[in-house]
């Protein structure tokens, strides 16, 4: 006799059930699996039911969406750069940034003819803004005899709204200094207010953000005796704003004047090519290009591109960045 284990139904442990004993024994499997399964189903069922329950009450997905709104500062308010050049301003450029966004981009050779000049720039940003402002000197050399300074509003008589200083001396190459915009500590217990809101009147008029803001900008050229060899074209950030071929221009020595509306802030490039390549001056004429902010061609300040093509020069490019006009009392204003 084989020593195979014996079941409780007398069959044998590797014995082939009859179809009788299968459906016996699914009945014996599905009868016991009904009388466990309410033993069993509240500790499934228990813990989902607190899982959803408690994620609701906790305020953490709300709270983040209601804070994000309110964290943006909405009190605009008014700094000053103050830049003393020294006697080689044309190596001077500078810029201003505030969380990110470019507020001014002044290249090299803007002051050109400001020499010993004090340069005052009013802008206007947020209260609590992160901002950064950067000097270059391309004669590596920095602002010899010069300084910098950030003022909140537009009292620069006061030291206590100076928000950075220094001395042009103490760079060669280039410099970064970084600020917040935040109020002097003296004016927060007190009532004081005022001065701050009594420059708002005076500098609002047309002030706003420069990525907001439109302004006109004239590519002036005084074309030669040939004024068919010229063609010339204009792009701001990815746009072409303007673009005319040779053969566009068939009067002699025309003063040409084109005005676009661009946006303040945006970086430009002004290409201008002379087909023969023998440039606009000074054989069959006295030609030159400006690209002007404003509609005053009489304000030299306004000038942000001046050049000429030379006999043998046939073609020049020139980078700059889009600004107010200084005689519209907006954002840009220089004080000599």
């Amino acid at each position: 006799e084989s020593d195979k284990d014996i079941g409780d139904d007398g069959t044998s442990a590797d014995q082939t059930l009859s179809p009788s004993q299968i459906g016996t024994a699914q009945e014996k499997f599905v009868t016991d699996a009904d009388t466990m399964s309410p033993t069993t189903t509240p500790a499934p069922t228990a813990s989902p039911s607190k899982v959803p329950t408690s994620v609701p009450t906790t305020s953490q997905p709300t709270s983040v969406p209601s804070i994000t709104p309110t964290t943006p500062p909405t009190v605009s308010v008014t700094i000053t750069v103050v830049i003393q050049l020294d006697d080689h301003p044309e190596q001077t450029g500078w810029s201003l940034k505030c969380d990110g966004q470019t507020y001014f981009h002044i290249p090299p050779m803007t002051y050109e003819n400001d020499v010993n000049r004090q340069i005052v720039v009013l802008g206007q940003t947020y209260s609590g803004a992160n901002c950064e402002l950067g000097i270059i000197d391309t004669g590596f050399d920095g602002i010899a005899d010069g300084s910098y300074e950030v003022y909140y509003g537009n009292d620069i008589t006061d030291p206590a709204y100076r928000l950075v200083d220094g001395w042009g001396s103490s760079f060669e190459r280039d410099l970064k200094v970084p600020f917040v915009v935040a109020a002097p500590p003296t004016m927060s217990p007190t009532t004081s207010l005022a001065p701050t809101q009594s420059p708002a009147p005076s500098v609002q008029p047309g002030l706003g953000l420069p990525a907001i803001n439109m302004v006109p900008v004239t590519v002036e050229i005084q074309l030669d005796y040939f004024a068919a060899e010229i063609s010339w074209a204009l792009q701001c950030g990815d746009e072409t704003v303007a673009s005319y071929a040779a053969g566009s221009y068939t009067t002699a020595n025309e003063l040409v004047r084109e005005t676009y509306e661009i946006q303040e802030g945006k970086e430009c490039r002004f290409g201008i090519l002379d087909k023969y390549g023998d440039g606009i001056c000074c054989v069959y004429g006295n030609g030159y290009y400006s690209i002007n902010v404003g509609n005053d061609f009489t304000n030299e300040d306004n000038v942000i591109v001046y050049g000429t093509l030379y006999v043998g020069v046939g073609q020049r490019e020139e980078s700059f960045t889009v600004m107010e006009p200084i005689n519209s009392g907006s954002l840009f204003k220089s004080v000599p």
